[in-house]
């Protein structure tokens, strides 16, 4: 895997497999009306409640549904029931249970493979096992330059 740290991005990493690396993943803009009144849906999987709370009304202020999970069950639960609702993935890396981040966004690609996909992390000694065209952030992490990069990533083509 190829890692690079994009300065003008300020604070996340774009990750690219070597198998994505030789190709373009175009990813459709996140602006369509897909969710409730044309709000944009975003799955947000973070296990601390608090923190994802927090996000989760922030994304709100902003326009978007947010479907929420604390683990990655939860999420695999939601993509079964409500893909359709889900234009992009917002997922911490480190869940409590057997299906971490990685794994979620690897299901959530399978069911939508050109959608953004944005990791957060605190702490991970885990292997980089990123989808291609996806981005990593560490906590803290400014919810302003979440959105800046999902725009980057919706503006890919």
């Amino acid at each position: 895997m190829v890692f690079a740290a994009s300065a003008p991005l300020r604070g996340f990493e774009l990750v690219s497999s070597p198998a994505s690396a030789a190709m373009s993943v175009p990813v459709p803009a996140v602006t369509k009306a897909s969710g409730e009144a044309g709000q944009p849906g975003v799955l947000l999987v973070e296990d601390e409640a608090l923190l994802r709370l927090t996000v989760a009304e922030a994304l709100q202020d902003r326009g978007f549904k947010v479907v929420e999970a604390a683990n990655g069950e939860e999420a695999l639960q939601i993509l079964r029931e409500r893909s359709g609702d889900i234009d992009w993935l917002f997922t911490d890396i480190r869940l409590p249970g057997a299906i971490n981040g990685w794994h979620v966004a690897f299901a959530f690609r399978f069911i939508h493979p050109l959608r953004p996909v944005i990791y957060a992390t605190g702490w991970s000694q885990d292997l980089p096992q990123s989808v291609a065209g996806s981005l990593v952030f560490r906590k803290p992490y400014d919810l302003d330059e979440i959105l800046e990069a999902l725009q980057t990533l919706s503006k890919r083509s």
